[in-house]
């Protein structure tokens, strides 16, 4: 089973550190971002923020529809096989950092958040996702899609999540799907 590590620090985190972190398949993962990229309305975007990337999966399936990609997680292990996994993508830049202080600097037009909510606690999520919302150029959309089933118990998942983020985000909510286990929601900035 794949293990998605978060872009969270202690005192972001849902659960204690030393907590094993949700597990998902290799299934699940694909899946998803299949989802993920068949729900992107626009064909090809400019900047695009992935945070808490994982090992690249999906940083790869989104580099060749943007020009760049920034992808971000704190945990150096997989930073590491993130960079390899992309290496061959001049256009994607995986760095290892925390969104505790801020997101990277400049705007975007696209934000992909993959079971990146479900490591936080509900006031820290939606101001981390604030944040990165406020760098949304004009037009600009957040994708976000999330685990239906609980993986560990006292986080958050799915809808929780996705009602957090449709209820606070300053954004339009342009195309939402359920699957079996995960729902899929883009907003985009007007």
């Amino acid at each position: 089973m794949a293990t998605h590590a978060r872009d969270v620090t202690p005192e972001t985190r849902a659960v204690p550190r030393d907590a094993a972190p949700a597990e998902y398949s290799p299934e699940y993962e694909r899946d998803r971002d299949q989802a993920i990229a068949a729900a992107l309305p626009r064909a090809s975007y400019g900047r695009a923020f992935q945070p808490g990337c994982s090992a690249g999966e999906l940083t790869g399936r989104l580099a060749p529809r943007c020009v760049q990609v920034v992808a971000t997680n704190y945990i150096p292990a997989i930073v590491t096989r993130a960079r390899q996994r992309c290496a061959r993508y001049l256009n994607v830049e995986v760095l290892q950092a925390s969104l505790a202080a801020a997101p990277p600097p400049g705007s975007f037009d696209l934000i992909v958040l993959g079971d990146f909510g479900s490591q936080f606690r509900p006031i820290p999520l939606v101001d981390t996702v604030l944040r990165m919302a406020g760098q949304l150029q004009l037009g600009g959309e957040l994708v976000a899609a999330h685990s239906l089933v609980p993986r560990t118990a006292g986080l958050l998942y799915g809808d929780a999540v996705h009602f957090l983020l449709g209820s606070q985000l300053p954004l339009n909510l342009v195309y939402s799907e359920r699957y079996d286990e995960f729902r899929v929601d883009v907003w985009k900035r007007l």
